[in-house]
């Protein structure tokens, strides 16, 4: 979105949330734009992981891996406790049947396909050959580039696991951050790689007086940017 700072003014700042940073960068690379600041929220400038076929495929190769070792667990519950021998075995052909989905879902270019037909997914993978994302960067722009970022984290998955309780509370957001960190692999907000966010080219970071990290959050992530009250502080504060 790009808004005018000073209605009697042409010159305009603009707020960017996700890929609306990456179409704002586009048309700063191809026209001169009134836009004498840029707010990238949650932008995948250098791409994300979500979109990478790479990083999907090595997903399902650990979960593969995963629903190999329940089936042979669950074998050896039946022959060490034959009266749960039912359901253990019914518990270890359904791991079998889904390792092997999942073990084909890794061996074929599945995951290609899915981000190829997505429209605009492709050119936001973090991958090194990104063709799109490479001759984004340098932007040929005097505008003043900032950026918000953050890390989505939960509360309870700092617990100890003798915490019962509160590992098992909430449990939503733990298997939405589990699943993400099985994708990631580092710092992100459930939908963009944190690092990402604060990177305009390869090497290059935004100033740190243009940085906000608002570090690891449990209630703030890709989609309630504009919820928490630092990140709405730091916008205020850039459009004064």
């Amino acid at each position: 979105e790009i808004s005018p700072r000073d209605w009697s003014s042409d010159v305009c700042s603009s707020i960017c949330h996700s890929r609306g940073g990456l179409v704002v960068s586009w048309a700063l690379k191809l026209a001169p734009l009134p836009v004498d600041q840029v707010v990238f929220v949650g932008t995948p400038l250098m791409g994300t992981s979500l979109a990478a076929p790479n990083r999907l495929r090595d997903a399902l190769d650990l979960l593969a891996n995963v629903a190999d070792v329940v089936s042979q667990l669950a074998r050896g519950t039946a022959l060490a406790f034959p009266p749960a021998m039912p359901l253990a075995l019914g518990a270890a052909g359904l791991a079998k049947v889904l390792g092997r989905v999942l073990n084909l879902g890794a061996a074929l270019p599945v995951a290609d396909a899915v981000v190829g037909l997505v429209p605009g997914l492709m050119s936001q993978s973090r991958v090194d050959n990104n063709l799109e994302l490479a001759q984004l960067f340098p932007l040929p722009t005097q505008a003043r580039l900032s950026g918000i970022g953050v890390t989505f984290k939960p509360d309870e998955v700092n617990q100890p696991l003798w915490k019962f309780w509160n590992r098992f509370t909430h449990i939503g957001d733990q298997l939405k951050y589990a699943g993400a960190d099985l994708i990631f692999r580092q710092p992100n907000d459930l939908v963009v790689d944190t690092a990402s966010m604060n990177q305009l080219g390869p090497g290059v970071l935004i100033p740190a007086i243009d940085w906000r990290d608002l570090g690891e959050r449990a209630q703030t992530h890709h989609c309630s940017y504009f919820r928490d009250a630092d990140a709405l502080a730091f916008l205020d504060e850039r459009l004064r």
